[in-house]
Formats: structure tokens, C-alpha cells, sequence
């Protein structure tokens, strides 16, 4: 009888394990970047078997490229917008190359095109020829 109790009660221990480990494979999946999903399994792992290490740090967002949700093109050059990035001129390749480093996703110049052209029928931004060439630099 004893042994049916144990038993039962390692299924059920291992039913509890089995769900709390999906939960847990589905926050970590969440993250996109192998190297980050790859930090937080580590630091789990340590805290899970108690030999967390006294000079371990925790995972500060300067150690990590942008997490969450990327933004699209829209939302890329309003953030933009809110800074000084357009006090110079800027052509829509350096754009996109800058904001393809600033949050960490591949864009396309043709995603820019239509944003910025409205950010400047809206008074946002303005847009000339270039001086060497005859594509449009973006300025405020």
C-alpha cells in the first residue's frame, strides 16, 4: 500500500514537473534570439540546482540586444523622430542600415518609402535631392 501511495505521488510530482517545464519552454521560446534563449536556460538551470554563482550578474538590457516585440518601418522612424537623428540630412539607405542596428531586425528600404514620404506631407520631415546623387535625403 505504501508503495502505491509513492507511486501515485511521483506521478503526480512528475505531471506537475511535465507542465511547469512547457510553461517554462514556451516563455523562453518566446524570445527569438538563440543567444539570449541560451542565457536565461543557463541562469535557470544555476538557480534550479542551487549552485547559482555569487559573481553571476543578471541580465541587464545594455548585455542584450532590443528584446520584445521589434518595431516595423512605422513605428522605426517615429522613435526617430523623437530624437535628433534627422538634424542632418539622411538618405533612406542610411536609415534603414540605422535602424536595422538600433533594433535589430532586417529591413527593407521599400517599408521606409511610403512612412517617410508621409512624414512629409505631414510637415514632419522634408526631403531634397541628394548632392551627389539623385536620390531623396530626409532632414526636419
Amino acid at each position: 500500500m505504501k508503495y502505491l501511495e509513492n507511486t501515485v505521488s511521483s506521478v503526480t510530482r512528475l505531471d506537475r514537473f511535465k507542465e511547469e517545464y512547457m510553461q517554462l519552454a514556451e516563455a523562453v521560446n518566446a524570445f527569438k534570439s538563440e543567444a539570449v534563449q541560451l542565457v536565461i536556460a543557463e541562469r535557470l538551470v544555476t538557480l534550479i540546482h542551487g549552485a547559482a554563482d555569487e559573481n553571476a550578474t543578471l541580465i541587464k538590457s545594455s548585455n542584450v540586444p532590443f528584446l520584445g516585440k521589434k518595431p516595423g518601418a512605422t513605428k522605426a522612424v517615429q522613435r526617430l523622430l523623437q530624437t535628433d537623428y534627422f538634424d542632418s540630412p539622411r538618405a533612406i539607405g542610411d536609415i534603414v542600415a540605422h535602424c536595422a542596428k538600433l533594433f535589430g531586425k532586417d529591413y527593407k528600404t521599400s517599408e521606409f518609402s511610403g512612412v517617410l514620404s508621409f512624414h512629409v506631407k505631414e510637415g514632419n520631415l522634408s526631403r531634397t535631392e541628394g548632392e551627389y546623387s539623385s536620390r531623396f535625403v530626409y532632414f526636419r
